[in-house]
Formats: C-alpha cells, sequence, structure tokens
C-alpha cells in the first residue's frame, strides 16, 4: 500500500525494534506488506528509525471520515487514537476536523465519543491521527480537546504521511497504522516537499 499524505492525519511515529535487535514476527508480516522491512532494519542497525506502527483495535466511527480506535501500549496502558482529515490554519472551518460535507470541532467531537459511550476514563492520553491537529498554539485543535476531555492530547503540526494496512494475522478488528518520523522519501517526489514531523503536547489547565 502506497504511503499517502493526508490532510487530517498524523501523529508521531518511530518503529522501534527489541532489545535483541530482532523485529517481532507479526511486526514482520506487516511491515512486509507495507515494504518497509528493508528500510526499518537499516534504520534500526543506525538506531535512527523513521516508521513507528501503532496496532489498533476497537474502532468506533464517529462520522463519515472519522474513526476511533484503541492503541494498547507495552505497559499495558491505553490511548485514544483519532483517525481523520484536518483543515489548515487558511480554512474557515478550522480548528477542525474534516467529515463529509462538514467539519466537527474538539466540542463536537467530545460530545460524539460520550453518544458513542466511548469510556474516556479508560485512556492515559488521546492521539489525533490529523494533519494540522497541533496548528494554531493556544487555538488548536489538540489544545481545545485536551481541555475538553482533561487528558493529555498529541497533535501535529503541518502534515503528516500515513500507511495503513488492515487485517493483522487475519484478526478483523486490529488495523496496523504507521507513520513516518523521517523524510526517506525520493527527493523532489511530492512525499519529500510535503514532508513534515512535528508532534506537540497539549495538556488541560
Amino acid at each position: 500500500m502506497n504511503p499517502e499524505t493526508t490532510d487530517g492525519l498524523k501523529a508521531s511515529a518511530y518503529f522501534r525494534p527489541s532489545l535483541s535487535g530482532h523485529t517481532p514476527g507479526f511486526l514482520k508480516v506487516a511491515l512486509r506488506r507495507l515494504g518497509l522491512m528493508s528500510k526499518a532494519k537499516a534504520h534500526a542497525q543506525k538506531n535512527n528509525v523513521a516508521f513507528k506502527p501503532l496496532l489498533l483495535t476497537e474502532r468506533t466511527e464517529l462520522g463519515d471520515g472519522i474513526n476511533v480506535y484503541t492503541e494498547v501500549k507495552k505497559t499495558g496502558a491505553q490511548a485514544l487514537v483519532i483517525d481523520a482529515h484536518g483543515f489548515p490554519q487558511s480554512a474557515p472551518e478550522f480548528p477542525a476536523l474534516k467529515i463529509r460535507g462538514g467539519s466537527v470541532s474538539a466540542d463536537l467531537l467530545d460530545y460524539r465519543l460520550r453518544q458513542k459511550n466511548v469510556d474516556l476514563s479508560r485512556y492515559e492520553n488521546i492521539r489525533v491521527l490529523s494533519c494540522y491537529s497541533g496548528d494554531g498554539g493556544a487555538n488548536s485543535f489538540s489544545t481545545n480537546l485536551a481541555s475538553l476531555t482533561g487528558l493529555p492530547v498529541k497533535g501535529y503540526k503541518g502534515k503528516v504521511i500515513l500507511r495503513k494496512v488492515g487485517n493483522i494475522h487475519s484478526l478483523e478488528d486490529i488495523t496496523l497504522v504507521g507513520f513516518h518520523k523521517e523524510n526517506i522519501f525520493r527527493r523532489g517526489g511530492g512525499l519529500y516537499r510535503n514532508f513534515e514531523y512535528s508532534p506537540i503536547w497539549s495538556s488541560a489547565l
């Protein structure tokens, strides 16, 4: 699956090998499907990795174009992951996420999460995989969402380049989403020119 630049999907990412230097088996399968296994190995050898896969489950659709997932970390802690497109600061809808035919503000997203019975008390933090979600400083989407939910929120400035793979090991409820932390794309190409990786955390005051 080819990488894509989305006007609203982006977050932090890097591929972390085990301490033994070996890539976990299920990630090898996923990365081969992404065509990134050789790149991941090369970066791992230099301890300067560029791609982070996130295993996501419990998909909940909040609207046409906005999905939320649960990410279970190695520590057992859980993060809520929001996957959507976003509006740039030049758009009148900013700061908001895109939905077919409209936009969703942080207030409306918070309302829809509760309407769908998403228990925010389960989560350690929130990750907004959306372009421009960290733009705007105190008026950013991530800052507004942190104020509403009381949870730390990770957003991203500018654009994000994402790769998605579904049905890992035939588990229909698990999705692999990965994003690029370093610009490994062909110099002069569209992905190279659009690359940006600038995560930012927002916390409730």
